[in-house]
């Protein structure tokens, strides 16, 4: 019987696309996460341009999700954690290409800590990683899919 309701749960969920948006500070433009089962994919939307960003297609569960803006928004970090991993990336707003995101790793942990409010010296991108650290429940209940 339960076997009988995830299927059809899973069955109804196909089609269905759910949507978390991370708009600029100016709201000119937004990292945006789609999942449609069984993908989800990562796009840039600036002005009329949507570029994909990242797509994965394992089914995966997204358990938390961050973007940071640089100040004249000319470049946002994105990190993602699932079932599928880690992923962190950056992109040029104007060109869309997808840019290494090593320097900007001490941006987005500092986010991470003003965000989520995180006592000083912790270290958030660990926080936000570990299953156990409450990340996950606090990320949920201030990001909705839509």
């Amino acid at each position: 019987m339960v076997a009988l309701v995830v299927a059809i749960g899973l069955w109804l969920s196909q089609g269905l696309t759910h949507k978390l948006r991370f708009p600029s500070p100016s709201k000119r433009s937004r990292i945006v996460l789609e999942q449609q089962y069984p993908d989800l994919d990562v796009y840039l939307i600036s002005g009329w341009s949507k570029t994909l960003l990242v797509h994965h297609r394992e089914d995966p569960v997204l358990d938390f999700a961050t973007v940071y803006w640089t100040p004249d928004e000319s470049v946002a970090a994105i990190l993602l954690h699932s079932t599928w991993g880690q992923t962190s990336l950056a992109c040029d707003v104007r060109s869309g290409h997808v840019l290494p995101s090593d320097t900007l790793s001490p941006k987005i942990a500092a986010q991470i800590t003003a965000e989520y409010h995180l006592a000083p010296g912790s270290d958030p991108l660990r926080w936000a990683a570990d299953l156990n650290s409450g990340a996950r429940f606090r990320f949920s209940s201030t990001h909705r899919w839509k």
